[in-house]
């Protein structure tokens, strides 16, 4: 793959993964509204880059290969 190719690729990763954060975000609005404990903590949201590859150790790793 060239090196603009992994690049969108990366892109793309990220996109996904702002999607999930904001899907995350509306259930925890959700819960809250209901005066429900949230779903998702800290630790949830933190984890999902390196879910979609694109926590910044992966991304340098992805970019050099």
């Amino acid at each position: 793959m060239n090196p603009e190719a992994r690049v969108a690729y990366i892109h793309s990763q990220t996109i996904c993964a702002m999607a999930e954060i904001e899907g995350m975000k509306a259930d925890n609005l959700q819960k809250q509204i209901r005066g429900e404990y949230p779903i998702y903590g800290k630790e949830d949201f933190e984890n999902v880059p390196a879910r979609f590859g694109v926590h910044h150790n992966q991304v340098i790793e992805y970019l050099r290969g």
